[in-house]
């Protein structure tokens, strides 16, 4: 007899998440999958972030689901979005920040050794994680952000759809995104007391 999963309340399906059970865990993503992620939508305002916010809730989810919950599922849910949505917010500004602070640096004049040689790896930091991309999304990437080439004219130069133009963009920038961010996060612990304090 096969299980009925939409059937159950989410008090049973709870517990068939502490044994692993994948489509208890499918049943829980798909009715609260929309309402997280409009949360996330309604206050990161891009669809990229919002999908990536609520896909690492969902993983916390997973890995801690023997963890005690002592309010609803939907409301647990909501406040570790919450959550997440705030982490995200305070990284983009630090990385914003950084990023900020380094361009300035990159258009001064008066820069000392130290903060030429930070400005200058960082920059081959950058390049060596776009070189790390797959051959034809980083020429793409390449093409729309060095270039300044529109999705149409890269379509059309490289004999590939507009769409996949699109969707390699779409891509390159989630992976960048997270390589950078480490990048950043790991710069920062040399250059977050000289830089703001």
């Amino acid at each position: 007899m096969q299980i009925k999963y939409h059937t159950y309340s989410e008090e049973q399906l709870l517990v068939l998440l502490r044994q692993q059970d994948r489509k208890a865990f499918a049943e829980i993503y798909s009715r609260h999958f929309d309402l997280l992620y409009t949360q996330a939508m309604a206050i990161l305002k891009e669809e990229e972030l919002a999908s990536d916010v609520i896909q690492d809730v969902f993983t916390y989810l997973w890995e801690n689901a023997d963890i005690v919950i002592k309010t609803s599922l939907k409301a647990y849910l909501s406040s570790v979005t919450r959550h997440a949505v705030l982490k995200v917010i305070r990284r983009g500004k630090i990385a914003d920040r950084f990023r900020t602070y380094v361009q300035q640096e990159m258009q001064s004049n008066d820069q000392d050794t130290e903060t030429q040689a930070l400005t200058k790896e960082v920059g081959q930091l950058i390049d060596a994680e776009i070189n790390r991309l797959p051959p034809r999304m980083r020429e793409v990437f390449e093409m729309s952000y060095r270039t300044d080439s529109t999705n149409q004219e890269i379509a059309v130069s490289l004999g590939i759809s507009p769409n996949t133009v699109k969707n390699h963009l779409v891509s390159s920038k989630r992976i960048l995104r997270k390589r950078i961010e480490r990048l950043f996060i790991f710069l920062l612990h040399f250059q977050l007391l000289i830089i703001f304090f």
